[in-house]
């Protein structure tokens, strides 16, 4: 593997609403799949992590 390959590619996907707070997306679809989920956004708080089921 050379330095520039990653041993895994991030998903990432837009939530709604936006501007309202990491703290207040709901987890759905794929995302609720994952063994942990990082939420960010404008407005505070700007970051939440989940681990989901």
């Amino acid at each position: 593997m050379s330095r520039h390959e990653r041993l895994y590619t991030p998903l990432t996907t837009r939530l709604f609403p936006k501007a309202g707070g990491a703290d207040r997306y709901r987890i759905s679809g794929l995302a609720a799949r994952c063994d942990w989920v990082v939420l960010s956004d404008t407005q505070p708080p700007v970051t939440a992590a989940s681990a989901t089921g």
